[in-house]
Protein backbone atom coordinates (compact mmCIF):
# COMPACT_ATOMS: atom_id res chain seq x y z
CA UNK A 1 0.00 0.00 0.00
CA UNK A 2 1.52 3.54 -0.66
CA UNK A 3 1.88 5.89 1.98
CA UNK A 4 1.26 9.58 1.41
CA UNK A 5 4.82 10.38 -0.04
CA UNK A 6 5.40 7.47 -2.16
CA UNK A 7 4.47 8.10 -6.32
CA UNK A 8 1.66 6.17 -7.74
CA UNK A 9 2.68 4.12 -11.11
CA UNK A 10 1.15 5.48 -14.19
CA UNK A 11 -1.97 4.49 -14.92
CA UNK A 12 -0.92 3.63 -18.78
CA UNK A 13 -0.97 4.63 -22.25
CA UNK A 14 -5.06 4.99 -21.31
CA UNK A 15 -4.72 7.20 -19.08
CA UNK A 16 -2.60 9.70 -21.08
CA UNK A 17 -5.02 9.49 -23.65
CA UNK A 18 -7.60 10.26 -21.55
CA UNK A 19 -6.14 13.68 -20.02
CA UNK A 20 -5.06 14.71 -23.67
CA UNK A 21 -8.58 14.44 -24.87
CA UNK A 22 -10.22 16.03 -21.29
CA UNK A 23 -7.46 18.38 -22.05
CA UNK A 24 -8.19 19.18 -25.54
CA UNK A 25 -11.94 19.77 -24.75
CA UNK A 26 -10.96 21.94 -22.22
CA UNK A 27 -9.29 24.09 -24.85
CA UNK A 28 -11.93 23.88 -27.29
CA UNK A 29 -14.61 25.21 -24.56
CA UNK A 30 -12.30 27.90 -23.57
CA UNK A 31 -11.52 29.25 -27.04
CA UNK A 32 -15.63 29.07 -28.41
CA UNK A 33 -16.17 33.39 -28.04
CA UNK A 34 -19.75 32.10 -27.91
CA UNK A 35 -21.12 35.82 -28.69
CA UNK A 36 -18.25 37.71 -27.48
CA UNK A 37 -17.14 39.84 -30.97
CA UNK A 38 -13.49 38.60 -33.04
CA UNK A 39 -12.32 41.69 -33.73
CA UNK A 40 -10.10 44.03 -32.53
CA UNK A 41 -12.34 46.68 -30.36
CA UNK A 42 -11.18 50.35 -30.78
CA UNK A 43 -10.67 52.07 -27.31
CA UNK A 44 -13.25 54.35 -26.75
CA UNK A 45 -11.63 56.75 -24.69
CA UNK A 46 -9.05 57.91 -27.12
CA UNK A 47 -11.48 58.34 -29.57
CA UNK A 48 -13.01 62.06 -30.16
CA UNK A 49 -16.68 63.22 -30.24
CA UNK A 50 -16.61 62.94 -33.92
CA UNK A 51 -15.20 59.34 -34.12
CA UNK A 52 -18.03 58.53 -31.88
CA UNK A 53 -20.92 60.36 -33.53
CA UNK A 54 -19.59 58.51 -36.80
CA UNK A 55 -19.71 55.11 -35.14
CA UNK A 56 -23.17 55.42 -33.92
CA UNK A 57 -24.45 56.55 -37.29
CA UNK A 58 -22.47 53.42 -38.66
CA UNK A 59 -24.32 51.18 -36.08
CA UNK A 60 -27.49 53.16 -36.56
CA UNK A 61 -27.68 52.30 -40.51
CA UNK A 62 -27.87 48.56 -39.62
CA UNK A 63 -31.02 48.82 -37.58
CA UNK A 64 -34.41 48.18 -37.84
CA UNK A 65 -35.82 50.41 -40.17
CA UNK A 66 -38.04 52.16 -37.96
CA UNK A 67 -35.54 52.99 -35.43
CA UNK A 68 -32.84 53.89 -38.45
CA UNK A 69 -31.70 57.97 -37.49
CA UNK A 70 -28.24 60.17 -38.22
CA UNK A 71 -26.63 61.29 -34.55
CA UNK A 72 -25.90 65.05 -34.98
CA UNK A 73 -24.08 66.50 -32.24
CA UNK A 74 -26.03 70.19 -31.97
CA UNK A 75 -23.17 71.12 -28.99
CA UNK A 76 -20.58 69.25 -26.60
CA UNK A 77 -23.66 68.33 -24.83
CA UNK A 78 -26.71 67.97 -26.65
CA UNK A 79 -27.25 65.15 -29.02
CA UNK A 80 -29.87 65.59 -32.17
CA UNK A 81 -31.74 61.57 -33.27
CA UNK A 82 -32.34 63.20 -37.27
CA UNK A 83 -34.94 59.90 -38.76
CA UNK A 84 -33.86 59.36 -42.43
CA UNK A 85 -36.79 61.06 -44.74
CA UNK A 86 -38.62 57.89 -45.82
CA UNK A 87 -39.40 57.58 -42.18
CA UNK A 88 -41.28 60.87 -40.71
CA UNK A 89 -42.22 58.56 -37.46
CA UNK A 90 -41.66 60.48 -34.48
CA UNK A 91 -39.13 62.80 -36.20
CA UNK A 92 -35.95 64.85 -34.69
CA UNK A 93 -35.52 64.59 -31.06
CA UNK A 94 -32.56 66.11 -28.91
CA UNK A 95 -30.83 64.77 -25.95
CA UNK A 96 -29.12 66.43 -23.40
CA UNK A 97 -25.90 64.34 -22.56
CA UNK A 98 -25.75 65.34 -19.28
CA UNK A 99 -28.75 63.62 -17.88
CA UNK A 100 -28.50 60.81 -21.14
CA UNK A 101 -30.10 57.47 -19.34
CA UNK A 102 -29.85 54.11 -21.17
CA UNK A 103 -31.55 51.54 -21.03
CA UNK A 104 -31.58 47.68 -22.94
CA UNK A 105 -34.42 44.83 -23.15
CA UNK A 106 -33.62 41.61 -24.67
CA UNK A 107 -36.82 40.13 -26.52
CA UNK A 108 -36.62 36.48 -25.81
CA UNK A 109 -38.79 35.85 -29.02
CA UNK A 110 -37.10 37.77 -31.54
CA UNK A 111 -34.04 37.37 -29.93
CA UNK A 112 -33.47 41.35 -30.29
CA UNK A 113 -31.88 43.83 -27.86
CA UNK A 114 -33.38 47.20 -28.15
CA UNK A 115 -31.49 50.37 -26.45
CA UNK A 116 -33.50 53.36 -25.57
CA UNK A 117 -32.40 56.59 -24.12
CA UNK A 118 -33.67 59.28 -22.60
CA UNK A 119 -32.91 62.74 -21.05
CA UNK A 120 -35.21 63.65 -17.84
CA UNK A 121 -33.65 67.20 -17.87
CA UNK A 122 -33.52 67.60 -20.79
CA UNK A 123 -35.23 68.41 -23.95
CA UNK A 124 -36.37 64.68 -24.32
CA UNK A 125 -37.85 63.37 -20.89
CA UNK A 126 -39.65 60.43 -22.37
CA UNK A 127 -37.66 57.14 -23.05
CA UNK A 128 -37.30 56.71 -26.80
CA UNK A 129 -35.86 53.41 -28.73
CA UNK A 130 -33.09 54.40 -30.53
CA UNK A 131 -31.10 51.33 -31.68
CA UNK A 132 -32.20 47.42 -32.09
CA UNK A 133 -30.21 44.46 -32.60
CA UNK A 134 -29.36 40.73 -32.82
CA UNK A 135 -25.86 41.20 -31.31
CA UNK A 136 -26.17 42.15 -28.11
CA UNK A 137 -22.19 43.32 -27.68
CA UNK A 138 -23.39 45.90 -30.76
CA UNK A 139 -26.00 47.35 -28.35
CA UNK A 140 -23.54 47.55 -25.35
CA UNK A 141 -21.32 49.26 -27.71
CA UNK A 142 -23.86 51.70 -28.84
CA UNK A 143 -24.82 52.61 -25.03
CA UNK A 144 -20.62 53.05 -24.93
CA UNK A 145 -20.28 55.46 -27.47
CA UNK A 146 -23.06 57.61 -25.88
CA UNK A 147 -21.43 57.12 -22.60
CA UNK A 148 -18.24 58.53 -24.11
CA UNK A 149 -20.07 61.18 -25.55
CA UNK A 150 -21.12 62.20 -22.04
CA UNK A 151 -17.71 62.47 -20.64
CA UNK A 152 -16.42 64.33 -23.10
CA UNK A 153 -19.31 66.57 -22.73
CA UNK A 154 -18.20 66.88 -18.57
CA UNK A 155 -14.68 67.18 -19.38
CA UNK A 156 -15.44 70.48 -21.56
CA UNK A 157 -17.79 71.70 -18.71
CA UNK A 158 -14.78 71.19 -16.47
CA UNK A 159 -12.52 74.46 -15.82
CA UNK A 160 -8.78 73.93 -16.71
CA UNK A 161 -7.07 75.00 -13.71
CA UNK A 162 -3.58 76.02 -14.48
CA UNK A 163 -1.46 73.75 -12.16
Amino acid sequence: MPTAFQTRRSAGPFHAAAMLALAAALGAVLYVSDGYPDEDLLDGESMNAAQHIAALNTLGEETADDLQHRVVQLDACVLQFQPPVRNLKGGAFDVALLSLQTASRNDRSTQLTTLSVESPDGPAADPRDVYQTPKWHEAVAYASHLRQLTRLCAESLTPVTPG
